[in-house]
């Protein structure tokens, strides 16, 4: 969902800006970027199997705390910065628009996310998207993540999808695109960022915007009648 349906970007922004204002830490844009690599870093760890989701969370801020400013924090910001990421629900242009066209398109919609429990249901709820899903998968309440096939299969069970005419939209190379093509269903890549298709992954759309991925759900919604 995040920067796919989510500005995730702005999210991030906000809250990270208001937890560093309430612990009276400065932060400046290199410091900033900093964060932001470090962040992904951890991310791709949890995602090639490195480190736990829990690990990530214990760690997190109190490593990146510590290295910048030597002073020694627990866990609960990590928590604190969740619940104010919880809060953070703006969608991306157009992001709502599409779930409309999809749903009078015929589409039917699910969720699969790795995301924190707090914050992805929350955002949800707030943005005013969860009506559009038959289902929301998150990782953490199934012991699974993506790319894991299983849980591609877990919410096919679920719905009782078929393969032939899936497809999942996602903006993560190595969690959404990797685990369909795995699964061995067709994607769709919510290309935000413009970046380069690893030559071991294929998808069968590329998008960079709702615009796009409108136009793209029409032709699909046209060839299928």
């Amino acid at each position: 969902m995040d920067n796919t349906l989510f500005d995730f970007d702005a999210g991030e922004h906000q809250a990270l800006t208001e937890l560093f204002r309430r612990h009276q830490w400065s932060l400046p844009d290199d410091r900033r970027q900093r964060y932001l690599q470090y962040n992904k870093g951890l991310w791709r760890m949890t995602e090639r199997g490195e480190i736990t989701k829990d690990q990530l969370f214990q760690n997190r801020f109190k490593d990146f705390i510590w290295a910048e400013f030597a002073i020694k924090i627990g866990p609960e910001v990590d928590q604190e910065y969740l619940n104010l990421l919880a809060h953070q629900a703006q969608l991306l242009p157009g992001a709502m628009e599409t779930l409309r066209l999809a749903k009078e398109l015929g589409f039917e919609m699910n969720v699969i996310t790795n995301g924190a429990k707090l914050t992805q249901a929350q955002r949800l709820e707030l943005s005013g998207i969860k009506p559009y899903f038959n289902t929301i998968i998150i990782s953490s309440e199934v012991g699974i993540e993506k790319p894991d096939p299983q849980i591609f299969a877990t919410l096919f069970e679920q719905q009782h999808l078929q393969k032939q005419g899936s497809l999942m939209i996602g903006d993560g190379v190595a969690s959404d695109l990797t685990g369909a093509q795995q699964f061995g269903i067709d994607s769709l890549w919510y290309n935000i960022y413009q970046e380069t298709l690893p030559k071991e992954l294929s998808v069968k759309y590329q998008v960079m915007n709702h615009d796009q991925l409108q136009a793209t759900l029409r032709k699909i919604a046209k060839s299928d009648a």
